[in-house]
């Protein structure tokens, strides 16, 4: 076989690209190492302002008071920090902005008209807007840019959906007490489960339940939220025959795990969503937006809204 000399590279210029080759691999070998180092060093910079911003907000009262243009409102912490990159999260969480020494009352100089709007999202996800004129919703506009909360792709109009619901002195387990017109369900005295059951069937359509947590034991925390049919065979341990989660992270029927339910605590509210032509069911977490879903529930059944509590003092509320 003949080959031209031009179309065959002698050793010396292979040497020579290969050294250029080679030369360029180190070149990009230092600016990767560099990268890492400057890489290492953010690192290191942002779990350092994470620890400090943790520092901050555990300093931070477990009940804050604001001080909203002269008008005083309350609220939890754990609702002021449930969503990062929010106002509320930056003043708890910067160590900088501290309550007013005299009433202790952090002071904000925006419209307090409004702002139960931010507090009711804050709580519950999601809040009602439709009342609102149009210069109300443009000025809550403008605040809701100063608060870093986007509530317009967040907020709701009246859900006809929502199930006027209060639990039933039929179906109820032992060591439960029923207030508020029967919407607030509480254990009492022992430890053991204990189940309350809603007075409204559902059988056809889609309804929504809300379900507001007023006390959760922080060690061994049980609460069990979803639907059931009735009447109940067994008061106590009703979990065994609810659709629906636990708050250890319990998927039922059944014992399976999921992950939508272990962070569960004072203040959330869970929606139990439920569409009986479809034979499907969501639980969710409105504060974190965990949540469960179930397919093919069984048809031609009429579902009940399903607790049930185990710690005493562990209370839910039927929210409207």
């Amino acid at each position: 076989m003949n080959l031209n000399t031009d179309q065959l590279l002698s050793t010396s210029d292979l040497e020579k690209e290969f050294s250029l080759a080679s030369n360029h691999l180190l070149k990009l070998n230092a600016v990767v190492e560099n990268k890492l180092k400057e890489l290492k060093i953010k690192e290191e910079w942002f779990k350092e302002k994470e620890l400090q911003i943790e520092e901050c907000i555990k300093k931070a009262s477990d009940r804050i008071k604001l001080n909203v243009g002269g008008k005083i409102f309350e609220s939890s912490k754990e609702t002021l920090i449930c969503k990062k990159d929010t106002f509320f999260y930056a003043m708890l969480s910067s160590g900088i902005w501290q309550p007013d020494e005299k009433d202790g009352a952090y002071f904000i100089d925006r419209c307090p008209k409004l702002f139960h709007h931010f507090l009711d999202y804050l709580r519950y996800g999601e809040c009602d807007l439709s009342n609102l004129t149009e210069f109300e919703k443009k000025k809550l506009k403008i605040e809701a840019d100063f608060y870093c909360i986007d509530l317009f792709s967040n907020s709701i109009a009246i859900n006809n959906n929502i199930v006027v619901d209060s639990f039933d002195l039929n179906e109820i387990g032992p060591d439960i007490s029923l207030s508020n017109s029967n919407k607030t369900a509480t254990k009492i005295n022992k430890t053991g489960h204990s189940a309350v059951v809603g007075k409204e069937g559902i059988s056809k359509g889609k309804k929504t339940w809300k379900i507001k947590i007023d006390n959760i034991n922080n060690g061994s925390h049980w609460i069990c939220i979803g639907v059931v049919k009735r009447p109940l065979t067994i008061k106590t341990n009703s979990y065994s025959e609810t659709w629906g989660i636990s708050s250890a992270n319990q998927r039922y029927p059944g014992i399976n795990g999921t992950n939508a339910s272990g962070d569960w605590t004072v203040g959330h509210v869970i929606q139990v969503d439920l569409d009986c032509d479809n034979r499907t069911l969501t639980v969710k977490n409105l504060m974190t937006g965990k949540h469960e879903n179930w397919n093919n529930l069984p048809g031609n059944e009429t579902f009940y809204l399903s607790i049930n509590l185990y710690n005493p003092n562990n209370g839910v509320t039927i929210l409207e």
